[in-house]
């Protein structure tokens, strides 16, 4: 996925949405027309740039009353440590672009909707270091473990949902560490920024 791609998706907003669901469940265009109270032709329009851009696929074609259903999914795969670090540079990168597209895709609907940031204990940041190679695997290391505490507080959230019967909250949780070009300046300390201990 290039630039120019990634800004096309976001830019729409029914481009954006449908991707969002797309990237969730599988749905046909005029089960996500529905959802959005739009055109059905509209979406399929949509839908049918996103399949191009190669960020969906199509699953099944299910006849309907004369006609064929397409439906589809984002393109998205889970990848453990060691498969993904098989992975090339290029490949890795094109990977980290889409599972980055979904989530901006996700945080521009939150904005539009007026979600983001409706609750005050929301968490967002974006947080800039320095670090030797001891500090890069503890990075690391703190990010498997939040991975671990997610799955735990989805699985355990979904069980008490399922016994009280309510609706809950559709939450994203987003994170991500990476390494920033060899060029770029960071202060080593926090003589910029205000420590939080």
């Amino acid at each position: 996925m290039d630039k120019q791609m990634f800004a096309g998706v976001l830019s729409h907003p029914v481009r954006c949405r449908a991707l969002t669901i797309l990237a969730d469940r599988e749905a046909s265009p005029v089960e996500i027309a529905r959802e959005l109270d739009l055109e059905p032709s509209h979406v399929a329009y949509h839908v049918r740039l996103l399949h191009e851009d190669g960020l969906i696929e199509l699953t099944e074609e299910v006849p309907r009353r004369g006609s064929i259903e397409h439906r589809y999914r984002a393109v998205f795969f889970a990848l453990d440590s060691e498969a993904y670090a098989e992975l090339t540079a290029e490949e890795r990168a094109v990977f980290s672009r889409m599972i980055f597209s979904f989530a901006a895709a996700d945080a521009n609907c939150a904005f539009s909707a007026g979600s983001f940031a409706e609750r005050p204990d929301h968490h967002i940041t974006r947080f800039p270091m320095q670090v030797d190679e001891a500090g890069w695997t503890e990075v690391n290391q703190l990010y498997d473990n939040l991975l671990t505490e997610l799955y735990r507080i989805k699985k355990e959230s979904g069980d008490r949902l399922d016994d009280t019967g309510e609706k809950g909250a559709p939450v994203l949780a987003f994170s991500t560490f990476f390494e920033l070009p060899a060029n770029r300046v960071i202060p080593r300390h926090f003589n910029w920024l205000t420590s939080p201990e």
